[in-house]
Order: structure tokens, then C-alpha cells, then sequence
């Protein structure tokens, strides 16, 4: 018999596969399908005992496309930016101990592998180019970016390299950030549709 996977208990882009173990109330994370479903395997073979425990059907496995992620995170501005009630500038209320404000959206994963590789320019550019919306594309953007920074710190790719794709994602995007406001100047008022 083969070794058993290790699950991670955390997903990312990387380990999207997953299996939900009934009995603990926990769910684990692999790199591919084939891992989820050997450990899943396992997993049900710990149900039997003199016989089968029912909540083995409330096994199940799957794979993730999207995850809460935070999104439009301000910093707390020094102490000295704070008035007296403790609101910033634009009258934010910050209390005591709050590090930073931001808000939650369920994002799609990005692919991983495409951003740590020094062949990998195109397929990023891609993804760019075709994202469904402005805020789909930034995202990829930003886990491109940081995939591409942990390439460069564990030397997988040089720092030329790197800024070389960096300013092709660069262009990419913001093509891709302007290009419903150039569409947006072509449709008619809602008045003028034919019917």
C-alpha cells in the first residue's frame, strides 16, 4: 500500500481538493484530486467499527473555486491623524486596538503554478486579458505577484525576469481595467434601445 497524503488543514490555490471528515468536524486540503480521494478512502475505513457509524454519509469531497478573502483593508492612521473621538479624516471611528478596517468577498483561486515559473508570462497575461471582471482580474493580479516574489526569494526566478513579467501583467491589466469603460461609452440610453 502506498503512503497516505498529508492533508493540510488550510486551504490556498495550491491545495483546492478537499474532504470533510464527519466524525471530527474538519476539513482537509490536497494538491490534487487522486490525493483527496486516497485519504478519503482512508478516511471512510475509520468509520467501521462491529459495523458501519451512519455519519460516514456525511462524508463528502470536492473542490474549491472560491474563497472569503479581505478586501479594501485600510490601515489604522497614526494616533496623531486621530481626533479626539478617535475618528480619522474622513470621520472613520477607529477604536481602541483596531489595527485596520476592510471588508470581506468571496474571490475565485488562481491557478499556482502559472505565476512561479519563468515561462509563465503568457499564461498570466492570458488570465488577465479574459477575466470575467475588473475585480476577478485585479485579484489575479495580486496572487500572480506574490507567487511570482516567492519564486524570486526561493531563486527560482531572477529578479530581470521578474520585473519583465511584472510590467507585462502590469499592461495587461490596466487594459483590462479599461476596456469596460470604453464599452460602457458605446451602449445606448435604455430609452433609445430598440425594441
Amino acid at each position: 500500500m502506498s503512503s497516505l497524503p498529508v492533508p493540510q488543514h488550510s486551504p490556498d490555490a495550491e491545495h483546492r481538493f478537499f474532504v470533510f471528515d464527519a466524525m471530527d468536524g474538519d476539513h482537509y486540503y490536497f494538491k490534487s484530486a487522486a490525493e483527496r480521494d486516497q485519504y478519503a478512502e482512508y478516511m471512510i475505513g475509520n468509520y467501521m467499527d462491529d459495523g458501519w457509524d451512519e455519519s460516514v454519509e456525511q462524508v463528502m469531497a470536492g473542490e474549491l473555486t472560491h474563497l472569503a478573502r479581505q478586501t479594501n483593508r485600510v490601515e489604522r492612521p497614526p494616533a496623531e491623524e486621530l481626533d479626539a473621538e478617535g475618528c480619522d479624516r474622513e470621520g472613520r471611528h477607529w477604536r481602541q486596538g483596531w489595527a485596520y478596517y476592510c471588508d470581506y468577498e468571496l474571490l475565485p483561486l488562481v491557478a499556482p503554478v502559472e505565476a512561479a515559473r519563468p515561462d509563465a508570462g503568457e499564461a498570466v497575461t492570458r488570465q488577465l486579458a479574459s477575466a470575467a471582471t475588473q475585480r476577478y482580474a485585479l485579484h489575479c493580479y495580486t496572487e500572480a505577484l506574490a507567487q511570482q516574489t516567492r519564486a524570486v526569494i526561493a531563486g527560482g526566478i531572477d529578479v530581470n525576469t521578474a520585473r519583465r513579467l511584472r510590467g507585462a501583467w502590469e499592461t495587461a491589466l490596466l487594459q483590462r481595467l479599461q476596456a469596460p469603460l470604453a464599452s460602457l461609452e458605446k451602449v445606448a440610453p435604455a430609452g433609445e434601445v430598440p425594441a
